[in-house]
Parts: structure tokens; C-alpha cells; sequence
């Protein structure tokens, strides 16, 4: 089995100004000694990974190349670079046809945030080894964290019974509001969505051209009219702004029938706001948080 981690890399990093802002988003904020981004491409090492694909905004290429260079031992790395962002659906159709081309269609994505806080990374491969086996037979493969609070900022996952167990998902339902989301903890049946994936590059793209077929039309016109130079592909903005600005999730993910929930038995937060920076962070003896962000 050949795996490659994809890495989406983006954000307006408006949530946690002005440590994350547009030129400097959430991806490259450190925590723990190292920033975020860092921290998902060693999660795809750790998982077995040879080599990454990035996608990310044009304006980001410098960042994210300081970051690789501070690595010891950075994987093979080419870049995807979006002369903006058109969402996950675009992004992750971008990634699989660049995978089809370029390694194989059997080849496993797993497909990561830059900017989620697992510390847990022996865990993390657990779940990942799990997802990579059920993608290798055909599914498309969410992560489900298991909920502990009703959070109204996360997507949330249906299922016959939150279990430690690998199952197939119900449906996908989009940000409730408070009293829906508590609803849906009494209920046991429900996964927070991480919105980390993991599929086959032809699984996907038979899903996408079964589910959106449009989406991925717009997305091999943009790919033929793209440029490659070394390890970076970038593209033309009139054709790449064909695509249209859709989650994964609203795409494909809600409709297709083979989708199977991993659920995680790791810590996650997508760290989204200082609060949730602050839980992820030791405290002082003060009861103060430090974390660093990117200096221009």
C-alpha cells in the first residue's frame, strides 16, 4: 500500500487575531515548540507516509518551505498553489487528480488540517492504520472525534451508536444550533466531524463523478490549465475560479453511500479560538497560557 499524506493548508486566520491573521494563518501558529503545520506533516510521517502534497495558498509557498527546511528529516514535498481558496471539495479534487497522475489511483490519502492540535500521535496512528485498511477496500473514510460538549462550530457525524468501532455513517449534518446540538448528545448517536479523510485517489473521484460531477469538470480544466516547475504546480485564475466553492462535506461526503466513520480514540481541537488555545496550552502559576505565532 502506497499512502501520501495530503495536507490542506489554508484559512483567512481571522478567528485568532493577530497572532493568526491572512498573511500568517492558523497553520503556522506554535504550539508546543512547533507550529501546527509541522505538527500534521510529522502525524503523516509517523503514519508510514513517503510523501506529501500540500495544498495551499501561493502566498503561503515561502512559510511553508521555512517550515519544511526546519524539519530534520522532511518528506519528498510537492505543492498545489491555489490563487485562492475555493473550499475542501475543489482542494481535495485538485489533490486526487494530481495523485492519479503522479503515483497511482490505488494510492491511500490521507488527508489532514494544518491546523489541528492531536497530541497523541501514537494514537493518531491507530486510527489512521484503521482508516488506511477500510479505504484500501473501497470506502471513503471520515474521522469522527467523540463528542464531549454541544459545540454549535463543528459538523457532526450520524451513526447506529457511538462505539469504538469502525462503522458505516448515517448522515452528515452541518453546524446545529445550541438545543439541536444537545439533542444529538443524548441521543449517543453522534460523532463531532474532524474533517480528516481517507480514501483512495479512484474512490474519491468515482464519488465526485457520481456526486459532483460538475465540481470535478471544473477541477481537470483547471488542473490542464495549470504549470509545473520542480515540486510546485500552480494555476490559472480565470479557469481555476471555474470551481465552485464547496465543502467536501456538502459535496460528495453527505450523499455518497460508502462513507465509514473511524473513531478517534486520540485528543483533538481544532484549535479555532483563544479559549481552546488556552485549554491546549500548560498554564503558569498565574493561570496564564503561552503560545507563539509567526513573526513578519
Amino acid at each position: 500500500m502506497r499512502l501520501l499524506s495530503v495536507v490542506l493548508s489554508g484559512g483567512s486566520g481571522t478567528r485568532l487575531w493577530p497572532v493568526s491573521r491572512q498573511a500568517y494563518p492558523k497553520p503556522f501558529m506554535q504550539i508546543g515548540g512547533s507550529t501546527l503545520l509541522q505538527q500534521a506533516i510529522e502525524r503523516g510521517q509517523a503514519c508510514g507516509t513517503r510523501d506529501l502534497l500540500v495544498v495551499t495558498n501561493q502566498e503561503h509557498l515561502f512559510h511553508t518551505q521555512n517550515v519544511l527546511e526546519l524539519m530534520a528529516d522532511a518528506p519528498d514535498t510537492k505543492f498545489l498553489l491555489e490563487p485562492r481558496g475555493r473550499n475542501t471539495g475543489p482542494a481535495i479534487a485538485l489533490a486526487a487528480l494530481h495523485c492519479e497522475q503522479h503515483f497511482s489511483p490505488d494510492t491511500v490519502m490521507l488527508v489532514l488540517s494544518a491546523d489541528h492540535l492531536i497530541p497523541n500521535v501514537e494514537a493518531f496512528v491507530a486510527s489512521a492504520t484503521e482508516a488506511a485498511r477500510l479505504a484500501q477496500e473501497g470506502s471513503l473514510v471520515v474521522f469522527g472525534i467523540p463528542p464531549t460538549s454541544p459545540e454549535t462550530g463543528f459538523g457532526y457525524l450520524e451513526v447506529g451508536k457511538v462505539a469504538r468501532e469502525s462503522q458505516q455513517v448515517i448522515r452528515f449534518v452541518e453546524k446545529p444550533d445550541l438545543a439541536t446540538a444537545q439533542s444529538y448528545l443524548a441521543t449517543g448517536r453522534f460523532y463531532w466531524n474532524s474533517g480528516m479523510f481517507c480514501f483512495t485517489a479512484a474512490a474519491i473521484l468515482q464519488a465526485m463523478e457520481q456526486h459532483a460531477p460538475n465540481m470535478l469538470a471544473a477541477a481537470r480544466k483547471a488542473m490542464a490549465a495549470s504549470s509545473s516547475k520542480a515540486n510546485r504546480t500552480s494555476f490559472d485564475l480565470p479557469t481555476f475560479d471555474l470551481q465552485p466553492d464547496i465543502s467536501i462535506d456538502y459535496a460528495v461526503m453527505e450523499h455518497a453511500q460508502n462513507v465509514q466513520v473511524v473513531p478517534a480514540k486520540f485528543s483533538w481541537s481544532d484549535v479555532g479560538s483563544w479559549p481552546a488555545v488556552a485549554e491546549a496550552l500548560p498554564a503558569d502559576a498565574s493561570g496564564n497560557s503561552l503560545g507563539r505565532g509567526v513573526v513578519a
